[in-house]
């Protein structure tokens, strides 16, 4: 980490795969109101695990006294600076490391699986790989708490939780890659041609990997009946 880094505010740190989507982590610099300039961080919301296997969201910031590790759950996190101005970013799952360091605070977000930064340039195109793996993932998280009970969804949020990042990664490209490919002739500009070219070279590179699901489905991933097999559904 830099000094031109920290003055950022957060750093991004590549991935040791050169076709993976997003990266391998980020380092955010919390700090004081007397020290802000720039894109100056105040706090960061996640959603986490707390010490009963609960999940909820915290925002973690100056003073911090709390746990200074965090099991991150998958799902969006939030940066707020001092301004007001935000960035977003989306983790699969894996672990918030905070420490002090002098009068500012390093959170290190840390995954087994990569960590996507939505508050890049090319977000507002129509057809972009990693929003459409972020939405379809979400999408499907949606449905299956839409299956639950208010007690049953504390279940599936601390199942969520204790999933595999990486395959939560793989069902979201198996997903997004579903979706470009059945969206229409007249919607596949050149834009969509150079996503779909990231995502399908993400895609081939991952699954040569072990940890891959024989399955990359929601259901197989967490366990959980298909919603074909539901008590009540039709076959």
């Amino acid at each position: 980490m830099t000094d031109d880094q920290a003055g950022l505010g957060f750093a991004f740190l590549p991935h040791a795969h050169g076709d993976a989507l997003g990266y391998a982590g980020v380092d955010i610099f919390l700090v004081d109101p007397e020290e802000a300039s720039g894109f100056a961080p105040a706090k960061v919301i996640v959603h986490a695990v707390d010490a009963m296997g609960d999940v909820g969201a915290i925002a973690v910031a100056l003073p911090w006294h709390d746990e200074p590790l965090l099991h991150v759950a998958p799902g969006p996190i939030t940066v707020q600076s001092h301004d007001g101005d935000e960035l977003a970013i989306y983790c699969f799952g894996g672990q918030l490391a905070c420490r002090n360091d002098g009068a500012r605070m390093i959170c290190h977000l840390a995954s087994a699986a990569p960590i996507f930064n939505l508050s890049e340039e090319g977000f507002d195109s129509d057809a972009n790989a990693l929003l459409s793996v972020v939405d379809n993932l979400e999408g499907e998280f949606a449905e299956q708490r839409a299956r639950y009970t208010d007690a049953e969804e504390i279940v599936f949020a601390q199942g969520l939780a204790a999933a595999d990042p990486r395959q939560l990664y793989a069902v979201g490209m198996t997903l997004a890659h579903h979706t470009f490919k059945t969206l229409p002739e007249i919607l596949r500009t050149e834009s969509y041609w150079d996503q779909y070219s990231v995502l399908a070279r993400a895609l081939q590179e991952a699954e040569t990997n072990d940890w891959w699901p024989p399955v990359p489905t929601l259901d197989a991933v967490l366990g959980t009946p298909s919603r074909d097999n539901l008590p009540g559904e039709p076959p």
